[in-house]
């Protein structure tokens, strides 16, 4: 079974910005908890994945950073989170995903949020996950079929332009 905040939660629901905000407010420290497994006597967090425990288990060491990056949309929250306490960007979870690789394959993430991850952690472009995968990596194999390449570039099947690009400039730059 697994332990995590009230902030957790919030974010894993998609909660409102609203109630985002005052949890933030009234337990800053959820900040930089991060979802661990619960002893037998705690509360099961388990129950409010609609996935299944293996899909749960996913989220092994994720910061609230992590769970928006993974599963928000938010811009608001998110910008919310990096002005409090950007060092989560650095922060790697069970599985080595910095936020950064989480909002790379996230659908509903703006375009917006990997902005705002690159700029609170540049070098968040070169980490590796356990299967050695960066984040420019997982966006091509996972999520291949929302990006295509046209006549100006990398571009989302929304429409947006893609931050592939900036990605692949900062990495030839440094």
């Amino acid at each position: 079974s697994l332990q995590c905040t009230a902030l957790h939660l919030a974010l894993l629901m998609k909660a409102s910005e609203c109630l985002v905000d005052k949890l933030i407010s009234c337990f800053p420290a959820a900040l930089t908890s991060r979802v661990q497994m619960a002893a037998h006597d705690s509360f099961d967090a388990t129950l409010w994945f609609k996935g299944s425990t293996a899909e749960a288990g996913l989220l092994l060491g994720m910061l609230p950073l992590h769970v928006l990056a993974r599963n928000g949309d938010s811009t608001h929250i998110m910008r919310a989170l990096l002005s409090l306490d950007s060092s989560g960007c650095a922060v790697a979870d069970e599985c080595g995903h910095v936020p950064l690789h989480l909002a790379a394959v996230n659908e509903r993430a703006p375009n917006e949020f990997v902005d705002l991850l690159l700029h609170a952690h540049p070098d968040g472009v070169r980490c590796l996950t356990y299967r050695g995968l960066t984040p420019l990596m997982l966006l091509v194999t996972v999520g291949e079929s929302n990006v295509y390449y046209g006549a100006d570039g990398f571009r989302h099947a929304n429409g947006d332009e893609d931050w592939i690009e900036d990605a692949l400039s900062m990495l030839v730059s440094k």
